[in-house]
């Protein structure tokens, strides 16, 4: 049995390009009930391109995903009041979408 080993393609600016085009088009939602740490995430996430939208709770999030908001990533506390990640995770995953 032979095996062959690949490398990886070093990245070229196109790569660089795409990545930036889909990242700036993909919707993360920053969930966590401390308006200081929302504050903080957005500085540090804020300057790598993303979109981003914020709930103050996992309802709240639950509730904008009921309205049509869609999003591709979560940032999410692990410890909030109303519903914590753990079920705010378990009910997303449970969504048709």
């Amino acid at each position: 049995m032979s095996t062959t080993a690949h490398r990886p393609r070093a990245p070229t600016s196109d790569d660089s390009k795409s990545y930036e085009s889909r990242r700036n088009q993909m919707q993360t939602l920053l969930i966590d009930d401390s308006r200081a740490m929302r504050s903080i995430l957005r500085r540090i996430v804020d300057p790598l391109g993303f979109t981003l939208a914020e709930a103050a709770d996992s309802q709240a999030a639950l509730d904008a995903m009921k309205d049509g908001f869609v999003p591709d990533r979560f940032l999410i506390d692990w410890n909030m009041p109303v519903k914590n990640s753990y079920e705010f995770v378990t009910e997303v995953r449970k969504r048709p979408e």
